[in-house]
């Protein structure tokens, strides 16, 4: 297929996200003429750095937007002048680095970017050129409780599996082109087992859907994310919702760190399986979180050359890899990263002694950064759902119990807006939450036994879980710990 960029036709692939196909074609800088260099970051659609103008709507995020047959897209016009010298200083080695207070992973150009992004997200719903909204709807068929899930990650997938395995008519939305979340990412074909169980069981998937309001009741607001999409309804109203948004890519936020090229943990492998990574293309990788390490080793996998795995110069937010996450991969030892070095695109990472001496540059094509995940929970705070800062967890968590139930009637949350990376957790996860749901409902005919076997299973892997990370076990206590004092409370 052929898409326009610029007024000049650029091939693209099946499948490919426009972002994808762009890289393909060795457009990485997607910064108007009067801008700082901008590119691909996250791959998930929540930093807005790879926004561009498609078929005339501004501010489309490019790597949630299928590459389709006569698409036609340009350069946001540029609104902020960079020096007349645009390459990027090589950052100075005489202090330690550290993490943006962004709470989000901004990517570049997001903090200008989200003020008019979400004007235009609230006039979204109303119907655009190519862009034809249905009023409020629900599933047809059947007599059971409407139930919508936000998020068709493995938490969602599962949670719509029992669910309409129980009677209910579900709704699943999610903003990405597929379901499966980052799981598709990683392991397409469990992603794809799960989303096709979802939809046996009579589940309805939107993708390529945003829900960009969550009213009590429960109502979602909608917009489709490709202005070429159709045929997408202005609101799903239901009787009760699951909150399975998943998580957030923190950004390791070094000197240089807007530079086209340089990515989060997600944003390779968005390029790595859309099939936009060259064979040979020099890849460094810079953290040590469980994301990032995992990424490397799907590259290791793949046909890229992955010539250094770089611990960050020091943070107070950085920890150390759990035993083993590092073994087979070529880590540098007694060097840190301090930062990405190019001009309108990466040239290469920029390490050192640890106490900021020995200056060493590592030339690179593809630089994955990351600083670990924090769940995604602005969907929970418009809902009116409290968070918490949890112990040894970058990030907030919105209050849930057992369940995964949650102080307003009809809401539950699953899976990594809960604070977990695990897929088995957030399987398990969205399974508890639909069980208790659907007794709430009644619709199950020994809710007692289908409660417990769901427990059963969540505590297993939660389990497993903790023994590979210990985190993972001190988080939930934590967050059980919350809750009960809320109840004892009653605040």
């Amino acid at each position: 297929m052929t898409i326009q960029w610029e007024g000049q036709p650029v091939a693209a692939q099946p499948g490919q996200s426009l972002a994808a196909a762009l890289w393909a074609a060795g457009i990485r800088d997607l910064g108007g003429a009067d801008e700082p260099a901008r590119g691909l970051y996250c791959g998930a659609g929540h930093c807005f750095a790879c926004r561009a103008v498609v078929d005339g709507v501004h501010g489309v995020r490019t790597c949630m937007v299928p590459a389709r047959d006569g698409l036609r897209a340009e350069r946001e016009p540029g609104a902020v002048r960079p020096p007349d010298d645009h390459a990027v200083p090589a950052p100075a080695l005489d202090a330690p680095s550290s993490l943006s207070a962004k709470g989000v992973a901004g990517g570049p150009g997001a903090a200008a970017a989200m003020g008019a992004a979400a004007a235009r997200a609230v006039a979204a719903h109303r119907p655009q050129a190519g862009q034809a909204l249905t009023p409020a709807s629900v599933p047809e068929g059947g007599s059971g409780p409407h139930i919508a899930i936000l998020g068709a990650g493995p938490a969602g997938l599962a949670a719509a599996s029992v669910l309409a395995e129980a009677g209910a008519r579900v709704t699943v939305v999610d903003e990405a082109a597929q379901p499966g979340g980052a799981l598709r990412l990683v392991d397409a074909e469990r992603a794809e087992a799960l989303a096709a169980q979802a939809r046996d069981a009579g589940a309805r998937i939107l993708c390529g859907v945003s829900a960009w309001g969550v009213y009590p009741a429960w109502r979602l607001a909608l917009a489709s994310v490709d202005p070429g999409a159709s045929h997408t309804p202005a609101e799903v109203a239901a009787d009760a919702l699951i909150l399975a948004t998943g998580a957030v890519q923190l950004p390791l936020a070094l000197p240089g760190w807007t530079l086209p090229g340089v990515v989060a943990p997600w944003g390779a492998l968005h390029l790595l399986r859309s099939g936009a990574l060259r064979h040979g293309t020099r890849v460094a990788v810079v953290g040590l979180d469980r994301a990032t390490l995992a990424a490397a080793r799907l590259l290791q996998a793949a046909a890229v050359a992955l010539v250094a795995v770089v611990p960050p110069g020091s943070s107070a937010l950085i920890h150390p890899a759990p035993p083993g996450l590092t073994d087979g991969l070529p880590l540098v030892t007694g060097r840190a990263a301090f930062g990405f070095v190019g001009g309108r695109r990466l040239e290469a990472v920029r390490t050192g002694a640890p106490d900021g001496s020995q200056s060493e540059d590592v030339p690179a094509d593809l630089a994955v950064a990351g600083a670990g995940l924090a769940p995604l929970t602005e969907a929970a705070q418009l809902a009116g759902l409290p968070v918490h800062r949890v112990a040894d967890l970058v990030g907030f968590v919105p209050l849930h119990g057992p369940s995964l139930e949650t102080a307003l009637a009809g809401l539950y949350v699953a899976g990594g807006a809960t604070g977990g990376e695990d897929a088995d957790v957030a399987v398990a996860e969205g399974r508890r939450a639909a069980t208790a749901c659907a007794a709430a409902h009644g619709l199950l005919a020994e809710p007692e036994t289908a409660e417990a076997a769901a427990t059963a299973e969540l505590a297993a892997a939660r389990s497993r879980a903790a023994a590979a990370d210990p985190a993972a076990g001190a988080r939930s206590a934590e967050v059980a710990r919350l809750w009960t004092a809320r109840t004892l409370t009653g605040h």
